[in-house]
């Protein structure tokens, strides 16, 4: 096999940070990423949305992105904290597929590869995404502190017309259209910390998580007449709850809590 499987995976950061913007200390990151990873080979001909070929698959992932926090602290005794912020994420994704030749696959027992092609197995899916949040901590006194927080996010993922996989056997192939997906949902979450004697803390909180589907997965088994908008993609929303005890002892630090989530 002259390309073997393999990950490479290029990242790249910056930071910034200010503590006296009016008050208030601001943090800038952006960041980018270059991941490439070779699969095994595998033999799909008994898999007809993949072409039903011998093949090795890849994926190509370009990422960047970016995230601006401010800290505010508010009231006459600075012991409410406001943080606050925006993030974007922009993430370009694909999947081609190196073609076998099976006659020599076979005739050698799976051991020798011969490349007769390259096809697409997942065209470039670009996704972009734009959050923005609000966080309020208070400290009550030196033993219960509160916070808790809210943040809007907004993404959508698209790609262009391609013809899948499931065509690349027939006499005339006909391509898929392509389009675009929207999602938004607002997040919330709270939580508070009591501290009954020095080194020990009680805690519960409850929090909100958003994430978009896995689209490449409906895309990459397109089938002819697939229409993204008929999807039913849903993003997928999880509440957890969590509810424990931390404690420091001397040199001994212990935790113990339990949580539930659901989406």
């Amino acid at each position: 096999l002259a390309d073997q499987n393999q990950i490479k995976n290029t990242m790249l950061g910056l930071d910034y940070e200010n503590r006296d913007i009016a008050g208030s200390t601001l943090a800038a990151q952006l960041y980018y990423r270059d991941f490439h990873t070779r699969f095994a080979p595998f033999d799909a001909r008994a898999v007809p949305v993949r072409g039903a070929n011998v093949d090795q698959s890849m994926q190509n992932s370009d990422v960047f992105g970016g995230r601006l926090t401010l800290k505010t602290p508010l009231g006459k005794e600075k012991d409410t904290l406001l943080i606050w912020g925006a993030d974007f994420n922009h993430e370009r994704t694909d999947m081609p597929i190196d073609i076998f030749d099976p006659k020599v696959y076979d005739a050698t027992g799976g051991l020798v590869f011969q490349k007769i092609g390259r096809l697409i197995y997942m065209p470039p899916v670009t996704t972009r995404s734009l959050g923005a949040f609000a966080q309020l901590q208070h400290k009550f006194n030196d033993q219960w502190s509160l916070e808790g927080g809210a943040r809007y996010d907004r993404a959508q993922a698209s790609f262009n017309d391609f013809t899948p996989l499931s065509q690349s056997r027939v006499p005339s192939p006909q391509s898929v259209a392509g389009g675009t997906v929207k999602y938004d949902a607002w997040t919330y979450n709270l939580g508070s910390v009591f501290t009954p004697t020095k080194g020990q803390e009680i805690y519960a909180s409850y929090s909100q998580g958003f994430e978009l589907p896995d689209i490449g997965v409906v895309v990459r088994n397109a089938t002819l007449g697939f229409n993204i908008g008929n999807s039913n993609l849903q993003a997928v929303k999880t509440n957890t709850v969590e509810i424990g005890w931390r404690g420091k002892f001397s040199n001994v630090v212990a935790n113990l809590g339990g949580f539930q989530s659901q989406s």
